[in-house]
């Protein structure tokens, strides 16, 4: 076949150096959005279950015990999440006894196998904070307050002291 001048495959395009310098731009630009589109990693999602008890359990009989609260038991959480902060509060119904404070622990895992301290080193019926002490741990970690009263010596609490309530707060990226 014979071609003519006006055959699309023998026309090539005439650039003036500012359109050869627009592409290579062009280009460059295509090429490095391309790359960050690869290596940038996606951001994670993130989400949290709350719970509440309202509940005189435990209960503080005596001094220098401690006792056990039921446990917060999450609720399903995507394969892979990761706890990063966790809000605590809790109230009792009276006041401490004299020159005493309330030993609160929040434990993570069964029977409380990994414990922070979560009361102030003063006199309070309650207390709120966040923090990240379980950050890194599966997002559907059981958790449980352990709870007590330290004195120099034992003796029993007349009136014993009664739990109000307990909340949790767990945030995890997945």
């Amino acid at each position: 076949m014979l071609r003519t001048s006006n055959d699309p495959a023998l026309i090539t395009p005439v650039r003036t150096p500012r359109a050869r310098v627009a592409a290579t731009i062009a280009g460059l630009l295509v090429g490095v959005l391309a790359a960050l589109s690869i290596t940038t990693p996606a951001q994670a999602a993130t989400a949290s279950w709350t719970q509440h008890q309202g509940t005189s359990y435990p209960t503080i009989y005596q001094t220098n015990w401690l006792y056990y609260g039921n446990a917060f038991t999450a609720p399903a959480t995507p394969p892979g999440a990761v706890i990063t902060t966790v809000y605590y509060r809790w109230i009792f119904m009276e006041i401490p006894p004299p020159l005493r404070i309330y030993t609160v622990y929040l434990c993570a895992g069964p029977n409380g196998t990994q414990c922070l301290l979560v009361s102030p080193n003063l006199s309070t019926q309650s207390w709120s904070a966040t923090t990240t002490a379980f950050a890194g741990f599966p997002a559907n970690t059981t958790f449980q307050y352990v709870v007590g009263i330290g004195a120099p010596t034992t003796y029993v609490l007349t009136p014993p002291k009664h739990s109000s309530s307990y909340e949790l707060t767990v945030t995890y990226t997945y």
